[in-house]
């Protein structure tokens, strides 16, 4: 796998030094723009931090990354579908967020940690946040999620509900507290439990198949945005993933192919 961090890394070099000034014809197009950068930003670091606990064969700890960098690249998706109006309804779900907060903190007024916060808040930015809520909450039928939508349906719009189900989900079982957890560090053998300070190969190469499709969504979608030209080293890159590394997958019978390069990611 390490052949394939040095491939993204080179990729990446690439992608940054031809990465132009982010431009927009409107305040929508800003939105948008700004959420690629960040997403791709955002999603090299996770996947370079992904990478780091893998080598450690640390893959339960990994496994928190590659669950975050798998929403992250379903939120980017599934804005892209729609990408102005989605980008202004994703990032101003902030005023639903942080009124929330707020609304917590004054339901416990005596609390000192929580009145400590309130005394420190500038009156005017709390009347400003007020009136943005206001503004906006109408947008939001079911204020839990800001597209209205649990993460699995978006996954599905996306078209990556396969990655989903046997890949985030699967995941779960690493991150969570769980009996099969437990298992995967206290491993009986007769009479005796052998205590696991590395995690097996096989759920190491599960973080990193999932991260590796993730990251390179993440990417085409940068690339495409922006006009960077990578599109064949992008589609080149995504096929050698296919070859080398998921034909022998955890995955292995599902259809695990990307729609990756040139509009794939739009």
């Amino acid at each position: 796998m390490e052949h394939f961090f040095s491939q993204f890394s080179e990729l990446v070099a690439g992608i940054i030094s031809k990465a132009p000034q982010v431009e927009a014809q409107s305040e929508e197009e800003g939105m948008y723009k700004g959420l690629v950068l960040f997403s791709f930003i955002k999603g090299w670091k996770t996947f370079q931090s992904i990478f780091a606990l893998c080598n450690k064969k640390f893959a339960e700890d990994a496994a928190i990354l590659a669950r975050s960098l798998f929403e992250l690249s379903v939120n980017l998706l599934y804005i892209s579908a729609d990408p102005l109006p989605r980008s202004r309804l994703f990032l101003e779900y902030d005023y639903l967020q942080r009124k929330g907060i707020l609304d917590r903190l004054t339901k416990v007024p005596d609390d000192p940690w929580a009145k400590n916060i309130l005394d420190m808040g500038d009156p005017e930015a709390l009347k400003v946040l007020r009136l943005q809520y206001e503004r906006v909450k109408g947008n939001y039928p079911d204020k839990r999620y800001w597209s209205g939508k649990k993460l699995g349906e978006m996954a599905k719009e996306a078209q990556v509900e396969v990655h989903y189900t046997y890949g985030y989900r699967i995941l779960s079982n690493l991150v969570h507290v769980s009996p099969q957890a437990i298992r995967k560090f206290l491993r009986p053998t007769g009479s005796e439990i052998e205590v696991a300070f590395e995690s097996s190969a096989e759920d190491v190469q599960m973080v990193l198949v999932l991260s590796c499709m993730c990251f390179l969504l993440l990417l085409d979608k940068k690339n495409a945005v922006f006009k960077l030209g990578f599109d064949a080293r992008i589609i080149q890159l995504n096929e050698e993933i296919q070859k080398t590394v998921l034909s022998g997958s955890t995955n292995k019978g599902h259809t695990t192919g990307l729609a990756i390069g040139a509009e794939g990611g739009k």
